[in-house]
């Protein structure tokens, strides 16, 4: 009783009676020779700790630490040591308090060191709360390289870009395009307008805002690019919301639709040109055929055709002849058009 009344002389009562604070003391010799209620409610559960080896209220793997603290503030006395130390829950196994501590040296009314005071608090549902986020942010993490791993594998550019017009993230498809149309690197927090040609930018912006006012909008593009052909492009302008369904963004995705736009150009040419030899068929054949017909149904039923007059009839076959084979030539030469683009 009479060592306890000593460390009530020694400890200020606003500690001594602290409902959050826990207050041990511990003797040179490494055992316990006080608590106050706070250390005692939380961690003794009515068993009497006092004259009894600080470890065992201590997680194995964190004694060598507390003695580390204790030999730090006994060789500089006026420091102070901060540490975390693991606390297991009596009557239950592999279960512990997270606890946050101050060590330091204690000391007699001569000023000579007789024990280290321990002032500590238990951190357990900050800590929990922390594993918590750390849980979240894992998986949210996960979720992110999911993502990026969808993204990357595209075969369009995508952006995702603010209101203002600022590039919050791209893909793999993206960074790629720039730098090999533009010889720059993409960066995050790019105004788009830097990538965006003169020539569209009016388009870009109109459908642009567009989606964000919550319209999807597609285009399709003509792009010339001073190191590269031309190419075509299909741009799809997307709406990006929050969980509140607020409008935070728009996802832009653009994709090099060339060889297919081509191959639309080549079958409509073909097709016209189709046309064409329909109307040749139908037309220009018909009249020197027409005429051919004429002139061998004179030969043949003109009996009283004179030589000149059979001489002047193969002059006109020969000529309506002559043009079908001009018109036949140019049927060729189309059709021999159609096969080189196929």
């Amino acid at each position: 009783m009479q060592a306890n009344i000593i460390y009530h002389e020694l400890i200020p009562n606003y500690l001594l009676h602290s409902s959050q604070y826990a207050i041990s003391i511990i003797d040179l010799e490494g055992n316990y020779v006080f608590t106050n209620h706070c250390f005692f409610d939380r961690y003794q559960e009515n068993i009497d700790f006092v004259g009894k080896p600080f470890y065992i209220t201590i997680h194995q793997d964190d004694v060598e630490v507390c003695n580390q603290a204790a030999y730090d503030c006994i060789k500089n006395p006026e420091r102070i040591v901060s540490l975390n130390i693991r606390k297991p829950v009596i009557n239950t196994v592999n279960s512990f308090y997270w606890t946050s501590w101050e060590f330091s040296a204690f000391k007699n009314k001569d000023s000579q060191i007789i024990g280290i005071l321990c002032i500590g608090n238990d951190t357990t549902n900050e800590h929990n709360s922390l594993l918590e986020k750390q849980k979240y942010f894992n998986e949210l993490k996960k979720s992110e390289n999911k993502l990026r791993a969808i993204l990357d594998s595209s075969i369009s550019c995508n952006f995702f870009i603010s209101p203002e017009y600022k590039i919050l993230c791209f893909n793999k498809k993206a960074r790629d395009f720039i730098r090999e149309i533009y010889k720059k690197e993409v960066q995050e927090n790019d105004d788009i307008s830097l990538y965006i040609m003169q020539d569209v930018k009016e388009i870009f912006f109109a459908n642009f805002s567009k989606a964000l006012q919550g319209q999807a909008t597609e285009s399709e593009i003509k792009l010339s690019f001073p190191n590269r052909c031309t190419i075509w492009g299909k741009a799809l302008y997307l709406p990006v919301y929050d969980s509140q369904c607020t409008v935070i963004g728009v996802s832009f995705n653009a994709l090099d639709v060339t060889t297919q736009k081509e191959a639309e150009i080549k079958a409509y040419q073909q097709y016209e040109l189709l046309k064409q030899i329909g109307w040749q068929q139908s037309h220009e054949v018909r009249g020197p055929i027409a005429n051919i017909l004429g002139l061998v149904n004179l030969l043949q039923n003109d009996k009283d055709a004179s030589d000149d007059d059979v001489r002047l009839y193969l002059k006109y076959l020969q000529a309506a002849t002559e043009k079908l084979d001009k018109i036949i030539h140019k049927i060729v030469e189309s059709t021999n058009y159609l096969d080189e683009d196929n």
